[in-house]
């Protein structure tokens, strides 16, 4: 059974604004086949941040089939295959947001989360994002590029199997206690690995913005903003989340204001999520603020 890496990359905040999506083929421990298609968004609103992030604008896109057209031409491939993903609970909320933004029914396929393996797969490395795994193990590719994110993605899958002496990405569940996920008509449920983490060794948190190099605060999507974190957080602590931010260039704030530039809300946000719409402050969950500074 064949495997398909995806990569979706999004235009704004939104979960259904996807502007392209990568796709690798992967059988055994090769990599067959990679596809890239861009894709014009329902509503064509692209933020500054996501640009930033891959580079994709109105108009690259503005000739481009939308979501169903696109996706309809892999449909019968990923009948029969598996479909794994980097941090999959982002890519499989920007399918799932996308298919009911036009009323359309999820197709049914099975799913692997590449972040949760890894995480499983290797418990004393610095960081299992994308390009620090990349970096691990020598996969050169250009980042938020969606058809090199789905090829790194693919990549790290089969590295994972060869670490555990297999021979395919597909016998890597049964042995770390993975549970596949699933899309179907109605519903999902999210892939799942008991015991994976965001982080084996926790960082030193003393770090503050004066000691960060310049060229990295300079490729920062959020250097020079406030940021203000809410909600239960469950990749990483509050402190966490605020030092990251803060090494990135960006201010954090424990309220909500005008000023704000951005709100990252877990599960339980209550009053400064209500200020963030009031004010009209952009809010993202965590896999989104993940997926933003991936890399950085």
């Amino acid at each position: 059974m064949d495997i398909i890496a995806i990569d979706f990359e999004t235009a704004n905040e939104r979960r259904d604004s996807a502007c392209a999506v990568g796709l690798a083929w992967v059988s055994g421990t090769n990599i067959t086949r990679v596809e890239y298609r861009l894709i014009r968004p329902k509503e064509m609103r692209f933020s500054g941040i996501n640009v930033s992030i891959h580079g994709i604008c109105s108009e690259d896109v503005k000739d481009a089939p939308e979501f169903p057209d696109v996706m309809s031409e892999f449909r019968n491939e990923m009948k029969d295959a598996v479909v794994i993903a980097h941090n999959a609970s982002f890519d499989m909320s920007v399918w799932r947001a996308s298919l009911d933004c036009y009323n359309l029914q999820y197709p049914t396929i099975r799913y692997l989360c590449t972040l949760l393996m890894a995480r499983k797969v290797w418990r004393n490395l610095e960081s299992y994002r994308l390009a620090d795994l990349a970096r691990e193990f020598g996969i050169a590719f250009r980042h938020h590029h969606a058809a090199d994110d789905a090829k790194a993605c693919g990549t790290i899958g089969v590295a994972a199997a060869s670490s555990l002496g297999l021979s395919d990405i597909l016998s890597v569940p049964e042995l770390i206690d993975m549970s596949f996920g699933r899309l179907f008509s109605g519903g999902y449920e999210p892939c799942s690995c008991p015991g994976a983490w965001y982080r084996a060794r926790k960082p030193n948190f003393v770090m503050t913005v004066t000691d960060v190099a310049a060229p990295r605060i300079a490729g920062s999507p959020v250097a020079g903003k406030t940021v203000v974190f809410t909600g239960t957080l469950e990749k990483m602590t509050r402190q966490e989340a605020k030092a990251r931010a803060e090494q990135l260039g960006a201010r954090t704030a424990g309220s909500v204001s005008k000023k704000t530039d951005l709100v990252v809300a877990g599960p339980g946000a209550g009053s400064k999520l209500a200020d963030a719409q009031k004010f009209g402050v952009q809010v993202i969950d965590e896999d989104g603020w993940l997926k933003m500074i991936e890399g950085l």
